[in-house]
């Protein structure tokens, strides 16, 4: 036998609202959902070593943008073209206007020989990136991502 005295108090109402409550999944806002890959687009800024790897030794620094949609590199297709970035710019903007899954997240990938965050071409990238508007209203996310280790070829 409990010790209680059988009548229900504020306590008891508490305590159950409490327990429901963790073991009911939250709810999420279906505007802070994950992009998905679709949504999404993974610039890599590679720096000369890189490039002279890939290239050899006729290199186009304007060239320096690799660009994934978001499906992870290489999978099952051959390495991405060099982009320049205006034509990284152009891209963004296109899928930014889209309709159906519009870009809502750049990453931008920096490697061990990538340029550093505060050099020209990474700057503008991120600037152009940071005021980009999805279908004119709202931003997209940018983040960085730096692997620990060089460029792939």
């Amino acid at each position: 036998m409990g010790t209680g005295t059988g009548v229900p108090t504020a306590n008891d109402g508490e305590a159950r609202a409490d327990k429901e409550k963790k073991d009911r999944p939250e709810k999420k806002d279906p505007e802070t959902k994950p992009p998905t890959p679709g949504s999404s687009l993974r610039v890599e800024v590679l720096g000369d070593d890189a490039l002279k790897k890939r290239e050899g030794s006729k290199i186009d620094p304007e060239r320096r943008y690799r660009v994934d949609a978001g499906d992870g590199p290489g999978r099952g297709r051959a390495t991405p073209p060099l982009l320049t970035l205006d034509e990284v710019r152009d891209l963004m903007r296109e899928r930014a206007g889209r309709d159906k899954e519009p870009l809502r997240r750049v990453q931008i990938v920096l490697y061990l020989d990538s340029p550093a965050r505060g050099v020209r071409s990474v700057r503008r990238l991120e600037e152009f990136a940071r005021n980009l508007l999805v279908n004119g209203k709202e931003t997209v996310q940018v983040d960085f991502s730096e692997p620990g280790e060089n460029a792939p070829p």
